[in-house]
Parts: structure tokens; sequence; C-alpha cells
């Protein structure tokens, strides 16, 4: 008795559609992952900045212990207490804004880049009643510390 072969000409391998809906689905969850980093990151570069805000405030206190006053310009007056330089924004197209009264008071502000209500509901929000005025409001995201005298 002779035995039929089966010669079916089968080739492995993945057709076109499965390799772009894999494709696809790849794409879809890289997006996602990209979504959470990106408001990590602002999570991050927002806590720097209230960190960054506390340090210089505690120079710009140091400063006016040691001479009477607060100083007039923050690069200059507080290098000595920054030996690797002034903290800044991590966002190069922000800084840290800073205006003072003479002895009286003194204000420090930064830009959040998020609506943080945890963290503006602490802040001055204009609230700094010594002659001289910053925006502090949280609708625009600002963050401000300073003193009160």
């Amino acid at each position: 008795m002779l035995k039929q072969k089966n010669t079916f000409n089968i080739e492995a391998g993945f057709t076109l559609i499965e390799i772009l809906v894999v494709v696809s689905i790849i794409g879809i969850l890289a997006s996602i992952a990209l979504i959470g980093v990106d408001d990590a990151r602002k999570k991050a570069r927002d806590a720097r900045r209230v960190s960054d805000l506390y340090q210089i405030s505690q120079a710009v206190e140091m400063y006016n212990n040691a001479s009477g006053q607060y100083p007039e310009n923050l690069a200059s007056n507080l290098s000595s207490y920054f030996p690797k330089g002034l903290p800044v924004d991590p966002n190069p197209s922000k800084n840290y804004d800073y205006i003072r009264d003479g002895s009286k008071c003194y204000i420090l502000r930064a830009t959040l880049d998020r609506n943080n209500k945890d963290v503006l509901k602490r802040d001055l929000d204009n609230e700094v009643n010594c002659g001289v005025t910053l925006d502090c409001s949280d609708d625009s995201f600002y963050y401000c510390i300073g003193n009160n005298q």
C-alpha cells in the first residue's frame, strides 16, 4: 500500500497585519508611559523649586542677621552661602524672582509647572505687607515665600 505524502508549503512567520497590530499596541503603551513620566517630572521640578526657595530664604535670613538688611541682589550677595552656586530653576526658561524692601521684608517667587493645591496653600498668596508687591496668586501657579514684618 502506498502512503500519500502531505506536501503543504506552509512558511513559518508572521503576517503583515499581525506585525502592524503588535507595533500599534507597543506605540499606545509607550505613549501612556510617557504621559506618566512627564507628570512625575513636573512633580519633581516643583518639589525642587519649593526646596530651592527655602534654601535661598535661609541664606537671605543669615545675610540679614549679619548685615542688618536684606540683600539687594541674590547672585552677588549670597554667593558665599552657596559655594556651588545659587540654586536656579530646573527649567532654563524660568527663574526665581526676588524683591525686597531694605531691612523690612522680602519675597521669593517661583513658577510651578502644575496646580498643586497642597503646595500652593502653604505659600504667601499676596499676604506680605511691607511696601513691596509681587504677584503670588495661586491661579498663576506662583509659589511665594518671604517674611512679613
